[in-house]
């Protein structure tokens, strides 16, 4: 196929992510995998909770003495004690006795039930270890509505069983699976590696957010949202200073960048004379494919760079680096018919094992370093790199879930389209009939305060020439979690 003919969204995708898979693993401390993926199974050690304990600030009783018991006529029991969560009870309950019990207390042996404070008459509560005022007898209590047996008693390895498998690998770590590791003492986790992303800005007429703008110059502003971006996507970002529009100068920074396990740049991939940073990737290594028929975004190049790195600075050799996913089918979130040589109903996501970001184990050795070049203006850059990066980031984390969720909303705008795949952004809202969409405003590619108003990207199909208010648009979430 010609390098140089317009992809399709779908054939973009796919043969980008298809040269990506997931990373080495390595144990990280447990506050650390917030968003990661686990590379190993979690298995118990013990049970969970490790004793039976109370559900309730009550009284322990014996389960067989309360049975009788009602407001018009309480059933008395003698207290024998009092017990705190973390102490230990000194003896089994008899008949007719009860215990003052915290929740998360150990129930003593001999105790089927706990009664809650507010179905007794004691009025000491939150008084825990001192004589009552106006209760009556300390020494005793009265039940006034009898409990269901075993009522209110959270019993041993209710949760977990010594030897149970908790966690798989390949789950994604949530604040609910550090709870569950918590409980565990899992204080080191084993997660796959973040992968390195290098951000490379060019243009001469790109200056540093902190310089004062010349005439004819604008801010490096999108290198700063792509770095948050890699941040918020699980990478970790490394932004370099603003290229200029030189040949040896965008060489010197793609090789600078041999130890990344991706390079991002922005700029110069497009038709003008100034647009080296395809030229360069072509005599550095290989261009795959540069323009997709899509709207912003249609100058993108991706390829690879050959460059040199010492196994000192990989941490892991070739044959561990890389641990292959299964390759996966899932319907396109991008909309139906996609036209002449797309992938229409279904999105292959192949994912092998990765000729890119492979580090060496010899001591000086040639690795393949896998290259997105975008669009230089912003919301172009922004787009592409939610449809084409973000799924390779999250392919190196292990993750396998790699499309935004999508909703279908009501398109309150009109919009015109001329045989490109747009993607537009929104406002999408919830009324009493379904989500609705509108324009966030003008949709220039140099305009970010578009995206800054923007929780979706209506997707415009290709094949439609004028979308009319009122019309059933696809919109992917941009703030939502990839669909599962």
């Amino acid at each position: 196929m010609p390098k140089d003919r317009m992809l399709s969204v779908e054939e973009a995708f796919a043969r980008i992510v298809s040269q990506f898979s997931v990373l080495e693993a390595e144990t990280v401390p447990l506050m650390d995998t917030l968003g990661r993926v686990l590379a190993e199974d979690v298995v118990s050690a013990e049970d969970v909770p490790a004793f039976d304990n109370s559900a309730m600030d009550g009284y322990a009783v014996r389960f067989a003495d309360t049975q009788a018991a009602s407001e018009a006529g309480p059933v008395k029991l003698r207290v024998v004690g009092d017990l705190a969560a973390g102490a230990v009870p000194d003896a089994p309950l008899g008949p007719g006795e009860a215990v003052r019990i915290m929740t998360g207390a150990p129930v003593p042996a001999g105790s089927d039930a706990v009664v809650p404070f507010e179905d007794t008459d004691r009025t000491d509560w939150a008084k825990f270890g001192t004589p009552p005022g106006t209760s009556g007898d300390p020494a005793t209590v009265g039940i006034l509505l009898p409990p269901e047996y075993q009522d209110n008693v959270r019993f041993r390895a209710e949760d977990i069983t010594t030897g149970e498998t908790v966690l798989t690998q390949g789950k994604r770590i949530r604040a609910a699976e550090i709870g569950v590791m918590a409980s565990l003492g899992k204080a080191q986790v084993l997660a796959y590696r973040r992968p390195v992303v290098a951000v490379i800005p060019t243009g001469d007429e790109v200056v540093d957010i902190a310089e004062p703008l010349q005439p004819g110059q604008v801010r490096n502003s999108a290198a700063h949202a792509l770095e948050a971006l890699v941040t918020a996507y699980g990478g970790i970002p490394r932004r370099l200073a603003v290229v200029g529009d030189t040949v040896e100068e965008i060489r010197q920074a793609l090789l600078s960048c041999h130890d990344c396990d991706l390079i991002v740049t922005i700029g110069g991939v497009s038709m003008g004379d100034y647009d080296l940073v395809r030229n360069v990737l072509g005599a550095e290594g290989e261009i795959d494919f540069w323009r997709i028929r899509m709207r912003p975004g249609k100058p993108l190049a991706f390829g690879h760079i050959e460059g040199s790195v010492s196994a000192d600075s990989s941490g892991a050799d070739a044959d561990s680096s890389v641990i292959p996913a299964k390759a996966r089918t899932q319907p396109s979130p991008w909309g139906e018919g996609q036209g002449e040589g797309s992938v229409p109903a279904e999105v292959p996501d192949p994912v092998i094992p990765a000729k890119a970001g492979i580090h060496p184990s010899s001591d000086e050795s040639n690795r393949r370093v896998p290259v997105v070049g975008l669009p230089g203006n912003p919301v172009s850059a922004y787009v592409t790199f939610e449809e084409f990066v973000r799924p390779a980031l999250l392919v190196m984390q292990g993750h396998t879930h790699l499309h935004k969720t999508t909703v279908t909303a009501r398109f309150l705008d009109s919009m015109e389209n001329h045989g490109r795949r747009q993607f537009v952004r929104v406002i999408v809202e919830r009324d009493d009939h379904g989500y609705t969409a509108r324009l966030t405003g003008e949709q220039g590619s140099q305009l970010l305060t578009s995206l800054a108003k923007a929780n979706g990207l209506a997707i415009i199909s290709e094949h439609v020439d004028y979308v009319e208010p009122g019309s059933e648009v696809t919109v992917q979430m941009l703030d939502w979690p990839e669909e599962a």
